[in-house]
């Protein structure tokens, strides 16, 4: 019986050394997974924050460029605010310029016509009542 017992437990316990043996191998392969996964999850993490970095860096050097296109368009629009105003005045500065020569011209002109007039009449020797400057001035 004592052999029987023996045997038994001998059987037993190759089963279960197996069992174990089974478990630790399912264990080192699950264990290897894992491992894996951890690498590739530490690999994606990595390449994120180097992804997150490259875009912060980015966004640093385009706002930076956006301001100063910013100053430069703020300053290019105070100058042609200049040069418009400027403009608006010599444009005003000439067009009444221009209106004082034209009204001094239509005033000679009209001196002139009436001086052409009273003399026509003096030589026509006529009685006719010269010829008066009708300019309201």
């Amino acid at each position: 019986r004592l052999g029987e017992v023996e045997q038994k437990a001998s059987e037993r316990i190759a089963e279960a050394e197996a069992d174990r043996d089974r478990i630790y191998e399912e264990a080192e392969t699950v264990l290897t997974e894992m491992r894996g996964h951890v690498d590739t999850a530490r690999a994606h993490q990595t390449r994120a924050e180097a992804e997150r970095d490259t875009a912060r860096e980015q966004h640093q050097t385009i706002a930076t460029e956006n301001r100063r296109l910013r100053a430069d368009l703020d300053r290019d629009r105070a100058d042609y605010r200049a040069q418009i105003e400027r403009r608006d005045t010599e444009h005003a500065e000439a067009l009444t310029a221009a209106h004082a020569k034209a009204d001094r011209a239509a005033r000679e002109h009209r001196d002139q016509l009436t001086d052409v007039l009273n003399r026509h009449l003096a030589v026509l020797g006529t009685n006719a009542e010269p010829v008066r400057d009708s300019d309201p001035e």
